[in-house]
């Protein structure tokens, strides 16, 4: 067993649906090209794709031959994804849809995180902000400025 490093930037997970079982090449294209950029780092992914029957099949990015060929995956990935979150997932999807799982970690914050642990800080709260309520938010502010 290989050792590996553990993140030291916030890591996400994100679950994205499609309404088609197949996932867009253009998807897994993005993903590397973020990778690429030095922004996020790979750490785990898997699709998981629902026949129109119901059966769920898991794909994971170990699994030699399929989409995630293109994305540069680290050999040390840790698997945070496991087969009970992928079949969760799996519930949840309707029949003939898919979903990409990924789990990243941010490396434009390592940077930052460490200055603020340098300097005696501790990150006490962070919380990502969904987009409906950005644009709500940002739709209020319209409205506001608008009536005065």
């Amino acid at each position: 067993m290989s050792a590996v490093a553990a993140p030291i930037g916030p890591v996400d997970v994100a679950v994205v649906v499609f309404p088609e079982a197949e996932l867009s090449e253009k998807v897994t294209a993005a993903v590397a090209d973020a990778i690429a950029s030095g922004a996020v780092r790979l750490l785990d992914a898997l699709i998981v794709q629902k026949s129109t029957d119901g059966e769920v099949t898991i794909i994971d990015v170990d699994d030699e031959g399929d989409i995630f060929a293109v994305l540069p995956v680290p050999g040390d990935h840790q698997g945070l994804l496991s087969e009970a979150d992928a079949n969760e997932v799996g519930d949840g999807l309707e029949p003939g849809s898919s979903a990409v799982v990924v789990a990243w970690e941010n490396m434009w914050a390592v940077r930052l995180r460490s200055a603020i642990f340098e300097a005696g800080g501790v990150i006490v709260a962070h919380e990502r902000i969904a987009d409906d309520s950005i644009e709500a938010a940002y739709a209020a502010l319209d409205t506001a400025e608008e009536g005065n």
